[in-house]
């Protein structure tokens, strides 16, 4: 796979797909990174962790295994479950409950930029495992 290489182009070196994979939940235009390993579900697969996975997720995969449902409601969610996210740690947890409590609520996914120290690099980390 090339280093610019795509979803689309790791399940094509791969061979494609099974008849009843859903690829429809995958964004297939992201640019994978070096050590990533991606699962694509059946479609009447309940998924309940990354598709995507690197390095870096391992603590979203941990709590997972811990009991942590995904995709997280940001309006909802404990300081534990925010922290579970790529990029969010215990600071940052805070700034988000302390945003959302300040703010009345989030009214899209997109809003939890403007929590500081949430800017493109993270939103892209946790766009698919947030919701609101």
């Amino acid at each position: 796979l090339a280093i610019d290489g795509r979803v689309k182009d790791a399940i094509g070196l791969a061979g494609g797909t099974v008849m009843d994979a859903d690829t429809s939940i995958l964004n297939l235009a992201e640019i994978l990174k070096d050590g990533q390993k991606l699962y694509i579900p059946l479609k009447d697969e309940k998924v309940e962790f990354p598709l995507i996975s690197e390095d870096e997720n391992l603590k979203t995969l941990k709590a997972v295994k811990s009991g942590i449902k995904f995709p997280i409601n940001i309006n909802t969610a404990t300081e534990m479950e925010l922290e579970s996210l790529p990029g969010v740690g215990e600071v940052r947890a805070k700034d988000i409950i302390e945003y959302r409590n300040r703010n009345g609520g989030f009214k899209s996914k997109s809003e939890i930029m403007n929590v500081k120290g949430i800017g493109d690099g993270t939103y892209e980390k946790i766009k698919d495992l947030i919701y609101i």
